[in-house]
């Protein structure tokens, strides 16, 4: 193990038992010093390992949960990337799944699955409801031509899953697993395949369309925000847009190619 201390600085030292070296008294000589520093590095070398999986089918995407967290009376320690999910293709006849893992090792299909029969789960993402609550949210990545866009989420690690539909025209999805950005359960935004943008404010239970295919009627591809306020939407045909006010509103931004 190393520790590196950013501009450390000794603030009190310690003597102990300088004249304990003699027949009556073997202690130890110590001289301990408390060190005071602006930040704390603990480097660990690298490993890389393949994970064996029973899913046939792509993995779409993957997301982890859970901050390290020491040891308490009630629960293990926990180091970060640990909790996770990741969500997958759908076989043919078959619901996608959502794999689980607790120990960031061993994965296992959810008991659940977010939507129906040949129905992909395009994008996957996680929040903190409480102090020892999680939400998984999941959304859907094909067409349902009598339904509008569709997020599923679930408060019991997958077990069971609970749709909610964004906005109210038919045929629109998320096109690609970047298309859904989750900053926090007051902050998730939805791209969809006609040119819509949505952003939900409360955990995913109502949806509002910030962007009405007024910029382009294609895909939304992509959506990432730098902080609450700040973000940018990529689409297809080299469109893209940005919000400086959380999504209130977009404009257009002329992109990097033709």
């Amino acid at each position: 193990r190393s520790f590196v201390l950013l501009n450390s600085r000794l603030s009190q030292a310690t003597l102990k038992a300088l004249a304990a070296r003699t027949p009556d008294n073997n202690t130890r000589s110590e001289a301990g010093y408390s060190v005071s520093a602006e930040a704390l590095l603990r480097p660990f070398r690298l490993t890389l390992s393949r994970q064996a999986i029973s899913e046939t089918q792509e993995i779409n995407m993957l997301v982890f949960c859970n901050e390290r967290s020491d040891r308490t009376p009630d629960s293990p320690a926990q180091d970060s990337a640990q909790v996770g999910f990741a969500c997958a293709t759908f076989a043919v006849s078959s619901a996608a799944n959502v794999l689980k893992t607790t120990n960031g090792a061993t994965w296992t299909a959810t008991s659940g699955t977010p939507f129906a029969t040949s129905e992909n789960v395009i994008s996957i993402g996680c929040f903190d409801l409480g102090r020892n609550q999680t939400r998984v949210i999941a959304v859907r990545g094909t067409t349902d031509a009598g339904n509008p866009a569709e997020i599923a989420y679930s408060d019991d690690s997958g077990a069971t899953w609970t749709a909610v539909n964004i906005g109210s025209v038919n045929a629109h999805y998320a096109p690609t697993r970047h298309s859904m950005w989750v900053r926090d359960r007051n902050a998730i935004w939805v791209g969809t395949n006609l040119g819509y943008i949505h952003k939900s404010s409360d955990a995913g239970l109502t949806w509002v369309a910030q962007e009405s295919g007024v910029i382009h009627s294609g895909a939304w591809n992509a959506i990432h925000f730098a902080d609450a306020l700040v973000g940018l939407a990529g689409g297809a045909a080299n469109v893209l847009a940005k919000t400086l006010d959380g999504g209130t509103s977009w404009s257009a931004v002329t992109g990097p190619s033709a």
